[in-house]
């Protein structure tokens, strides 16, 4: 049930009608019990039986934090926390994993005098699974780190597993943020509903509008690079860096528009991160509940910088690394992550030594980063090693045909990026919210008319796959 269909408008306005009108709001309990209800019936839309894994996790994870809350020794607690990770991690292992496992097991026999090969079993991914198995990661991990006391209600715990505007693609959101707003009166103001809207209608010109258009030109090159010269090769690139910023950035000002709908508050996930001057910066701007995630469960965990500057830089790669692997069971994310693991140590090794660096002007360095962004976008989007290779081996290629698709995705691409630089989606969602009704009015029908005009190129969002 994507957010851009009539399927999903039909089920939101659902919820909304029982939650707020049907359910008095003296039944606090009740209405969100009905959201925990919506947001299952929200997950199964896309395969009912992977809602069994949603309710596997909840029970992991409540149990194991009650129990944690009844030892007192370090060593219980830690077998505990030991058993969650396991828990957690083995499922996402094996239906995200399972296939690449199995594949490269294949390929490294198939290169021995044995010649072994066999079928390799296909498994489904679960939508979303990533992202829910790190919130409820983070439940136990800040249990056992003594930051939150257990949930003092199952079936709350369940709600901020499976929460529905946020469960498939996040933003991935802390125990310590969501619990906390149970417990308190979710009060919805008119100024409430506006700055929701703006912020969904703003979600839904981000996707349709901008990536699905430039996933047109995207997908075409990248289904055969060889076809294309150095020129079509690179304004693909460009147009993949705005297509996933525009695609991904957009479901996530939709699930936080979509909470707040509900009372909800949801943290911010991007900072317009093509404005970064550094690799650091751009992942204190992109995906931050993630990049945060990994520095808090992960970076930390392995030591952080506490220890010598090797054993830092090696904290940093690693964490990168299994970042990349977190995206995809493919090489190619697996080099992405190393890329841009690359990029931290790279800069942590030259601040110090060369500060002339950080005296370059602010559109200098901003340029180098994004472009440095942009080269590892190329391993993100191919589907393999080989693809990727002969991407940037057709970069030096000459030949360019300004056909209709090149034009349209030029077009679209340089309103993009100035939309992005400016920062009109941030203005738009601001300024439409403090409109009167009838300009908010026209603008939602604008909006209606945009959405219907591209809707025939609307596909799944990117980060579904992950």
């Amino acid at each position: 049930m994507l957010f851009n269909s009539l399927q999903f408008v039909g089920f939101l306005l659902v919820v909304l009608t029982v939650h707020f009108w049907v359910i008095p709001a003296s039944q606090e309990r009740a209405r969100r019990l009905f959201l925990l209800l919506a947001s299952y019936v929200f997950y199964g839309s896309w395969n009912p039986p992977f809602v069994l894994l949603l309710l596997y996790s909840t029970v992991l994870d409540y149990a194991v934090a009650l129990r944690m809350a009844r030892t007192e020794s370090r060593a219980g607690r830690r077998g505990l926390l030991g058993l969650s990770l396991l828990g957690n991690l083995g499922v996402l292992a094996f239906f995200k994993y399972g296939n690449f496992l199995a594949e490269t097991y294949l390929t490294l026999v198939s290169l021995g005098p044995a010649q072994q090969s066999g079928p390799v079993v296909d498994v489904i991914l679960p939508v979303g699974i990533s992202f829910y198995t790190f919130q409820s990661l983070s439940y136990s991990m800040d249990v056992y780190r003594g930051r939150l006391e257990p949930a003092k209600s199952f079936w709350d715990l369940a709600l901020y597993v499976s929460f529905f505007p946020q469960l498939v693609a996040g933003p991935i959101v802390r125990a310590r943020e969501f619990l906390p707003q149970l417990e308190r009166e979710r009060v919805v103001r008119g100024a409430d509903v506006e700055s929701s809207l703006a912020r969904i209608a703003g979600g839904l010109i981000k996707k349709v509008v901008f990536a699905d258009t430039l996933a047109l030109y995207v997908d075409q090159v990248w289904a055969d690079p060889s076809a294309h010269g150095g020129p079509g090769l690179l304004l693909a690139a460009y147009a993949f860096a705005y297509q996933i910023y525009f695609d991904f950035s957009g479901y996530s000002d939709m699930a936080i528009g979509l909470a707040r709908l509900f009372g909800f508050e949801l943290p911010e996930n991007f900072l317009r991160p093509y404005l970064s001057s550094s690799p650091r910066e751009f992942w204190r701007r992109w995906h931050v509940t993630l990049s945060s995630w990994l520095r808090d469960y992960l970076y930390i965990s392995l030591g952080g910088n506490r220890g010598s500057e090797a054993r830092t830089r090696l904290n940093l790669l690693i964490t990168m690394l299994l970042g990349g692997l977190w995206h995809g069971a493919g090489w190619a994310f697996v080099v992405w992550g190393g890329f841009h693991g690359g990029l931290l140590v790279a800069q942590r090794w030259a601040t110090p030594r060369f500060p002339a660096l950080g005296a370059l002007p602010g559109w200098v360095r901003v340029g180098i980063t994004f472009h440095l962004v942009v080269v590892g976008w190329i391993f993100f989007r191919s589907p393999d090693l080989s693809t990727a290779g002969q991407f940037f081996a057709g970069l030096v290629r000459p030949g360019f045909e300004p056909n209709p698709d090149v034009i349209r995705a030029l077009a679209v691409l340089s309103v993009a990026a100035l939309a992005h630089v400016v920062g009109v989606p941030q203005q738009w969602q601001r300024g439409l919210a403090r409109r009167g009704p009838w300009v908010q009015g026209v603008a939602y029908a604008c909006v209606a008319v945009l959405v219907y005009l591209f809707s025939p190129a609307t596909n799944q969002f990117i980060y579904f796959q992950f």
